[in-house]
């Protein structure tokens, strides 16, 4: 799909690419959708469309619509990237998050330890009808924002995976369209979430009969819990997140929490719990109904891509390094001494501290500067700007290990961004 833009940019998406045209079965004719207007969707009501034939094989397109606390989110499969083993696009006001899901498919490999899972999450200007700024025009690495975004889809879907999938997996998620009022993080989570469910990856099932329904496939979902004038508020828009005293955001299953992350500024314990209480409500329709999606329109799960783990390897683990890992430990009501060595570097560094406890150190170092030292950066809402912030290394040596020197990793992104939300 080629799109050109009035500004003489153009961008160039492509989302579908055959090798062997000629061995690919023809197309057949379009199908005629149903213009009708959707009938509106009580509180916690969803309901699944099927729209249209199969296209190369593939299955049909399908439509998911579903209401959370007044606000109607409409999820859709089979339109665009049909060749992904599962597509799915989240519809909010005018923001359209996409994701797609592939592994490697193959029958001949060896069992792993790890869940061999890649999430990456993209924010391309054009999705709010921008360019970059600066002389070079074209979207480069992705930013904190967007790492830090990556791996808050990671968590909550990490563990759905069924336990001994050895296959190299990605779930790939863009920003399509942003109106600059529905934020698409959490959009991305679910449409990451939908997208696994209806693929052939097998993850683990949750189920929990309720009204005739059931949630299933491993699929999660996600929301933002803020309060806005002290009233909390499901997926906050913009405006009501910049004014929000809480930002909470909570993943898990029909039946199970498998994420909560935010922070809040000094609230009380019991307005935090309120918010976890509806948060969860939403999650769980939000489950539900894509567990009932994926059950109707999904694909077979490839049985084969998992491998069972040797009769008795636990027992073996715990004989071999138990007594070592208990030793380790200094249990729930011991507190090993921390080591604080103030101003270790000379005054021209404004402020450093050296922590050591144990074989572990940190050192920290502050500096003070003026306007001109502001973190300025872009995002889907324009140019912006950070007053304080913090940058952490996990340098190779830490370890006593030779590696990599260079820009931050993921894990360096996101253990920064925890401190800085802390301090």
């Amino acid at each position: 799909m080629l799109l050109l833009l009035p500004s003489l940019a153009s961008i160039t998406f492509n989302i579908g690419a055959t090798h062997r045209p000629s061995a690919l079965p023809r197309v057949g004719p379009p199908v005629r959708l149903s213009v009708t207007a959707a009938t509106p969707l009580g509180e916690g009501e969803w309901e699944v469309i099927k729209e249209g034939g199969a296209f190369y094989g593939r299955a049909s397109q399908s439509k998911l619509r579903v209401n959370v606390a007044g606000k109607e989110m409409t999820f859709g499969t089979g339109l665009i990237a049909r060749q992904a083993n599962a597509a799915v696009t989240v519809e909010q006001g005018q923001t359209h998050v996409f994701s797609a899901a592939c592994f490697e498919r193959k029958t001949d490999f060896e069992a792993i330890d790890f869940t061999p899972l890649k999430v990456d999450y993209f924010e391309r200007q054009s999705a709010a009808g921008r360019t970059l700024g600066g002389y070079i025009k074209r979207d480069g690495k992705p930013s904190n924002h967007e790492t830090l975004t990556s791996r808050l889809i990671d968590r909550p879907i990490r563990p759905l995976i069924a336990k001994g999938w050895s296959l190299e997996t990605q779930l790939t998620a863009y920003v399509l369209a942003y109106d600059g009022t529905h934020m698409p993080d959490v959009l991305a989570i679910l449409a990451s979430s939908a997208a696994l469910a209806l693929s052939e990856v097998t993850s683990e099932t949750f189920e929990e009969a309720t009204d005739d329904s059931s949630g299933g496939g491993g699929s999660s979902s996600a929301q933002d819990g803020a309060q806005a004038s002290y009233r909390l508020v499901i997926n906050p828009t913009r405006e009501e997140m910049a004014i929000s005293k809480l930002n909470l955001v909570i993943a898990g299953t029909s039946d199970a929490v498998l994420m909560v992350e935010g922070f809040c500024d000094f609230l009380p314990e019991e307005t935090v719990l309120e918010a976890m209480e509806l948060g969860l409500k939403s999650v769980r329709t939000l489950a539900l109904a894509i567990g009932e999606w994926a059950a109707a329109c999904g694909s077979p799960k490839f049985e084969a891509g998992v491998r069972a783990e040797p009769e008795g390897l636990d027992a073996m683990v715990e004989a071999i390094i138990g007594d070592e890992i208990e030793g380790t430990l200094c249990g729930p009501t011991k507190v090993r001494p921390i080591d604080i060595r103030l101003a270790p570097l000379p005054p021209q560094v404004h402020g450093s501290v050296l922590f050591t406890r144990g074989e572990t150190q940190s050192l920290a170092t502050t500096v003070l500067g003026d306007d001109s030292m502001v973190s300025r950066y872009e995002n889907l809402d324009g140019e912006q700007g950070k007053r304080f912030y913090l940058q952490y290394i996990f340098p190779p040596f830490s370890v006593g290990e030779v590696g990599r020197n260079g820009a931050p990793g993921r894990r360096e992104v996101g253990h920064g961004n925890l401190a800085e939300q802390a301090s």
